[in-house]
């Protein structure tokens, strides 16, 4: 029990500085994302208190091609994500900022429109999000930070996946809804600074 106790403890130590200072990144940037759908993100932060950040997600999914006079073809629907997001630290401790966070997003999603009538086309609608989270970014050494949060989100969406088929343009939506980086490990957020 004791061997245990002392390895858990060692590898504990690998995460506590040397030195007890406030981690400044300033005029730093980082890799890494805050925002699950545009996991390629980089930031830069402007102050001590503020950071800019940007992301871009991609994923396609492979299916009919509903618009070719060939059944058996086949298209690649890819859909984009851009996110952008501003950070800024309300409180700032020795390892940790506890931090605001109001973001946008956009989301393009092909889709095709099959009427009976006219041929099938292939088209595109473009959902948006505005959100803004409450969270804390945990400053594990001085390069690495993970980020947690939760907030509140508004999206205007179409609720077209990709490559789906619909009979007409659809009508767009609104919702109100709660978030949070709390679904799993990949929803916790990091950054490395350089």
């Amino acid at each position: 029990m004791l061997k245990r106790f002392l390895a858990v403890a060692a590898f504990a130590m690998l995460f506590v500085p040397a030195t007890s200072h406030a981690v400044d990144h300033s005029k730093q940037w980082a890799l890494g994302y805050f925002f699950e759908d545009a996991p390629i993100g980089v930031r830069y932060m402007m102050t001590p208190k503020v950071g800019l950040d940007g992301g871009f997600g991609y994923r396609t999914d492979e299916g009919p091609d509903y618009a070719s006079s060939d059944p058996a073809a086949t298209a690649s629907n890819g859909q984009f994500t851009f996110e952008l997001g501003l950070q800024y630290n309300l409180v700032k401790t020795d390892r940790a900022d506890f931090f605001v966070r109001p973001s946008f997003s956009m989301t393009s999603v092909p889709y095709f429109i099959d009427n009976g009538t006219d041929p099938v086309t292939s088209e595109s609608v473009t959902d948006t999000r505005f959100g803004a989270m409450l969270g804390a970014e945990w400053h594990a050494t001085d390069n690495l930070s993970l980020s947690f949060g939760h907030g509140v989100g508004i999206t205007s969406g179409h609720g077209v996946s990709p490559g789906g088929v619909r009979g007409a343009e659809p009508d767009g939506t609104t919702n109100f809804a709660t978030t949070g980086l709390t679904t799993g490990a990949s929803s916790i957020g990091f950054r490395w600074y350089f």
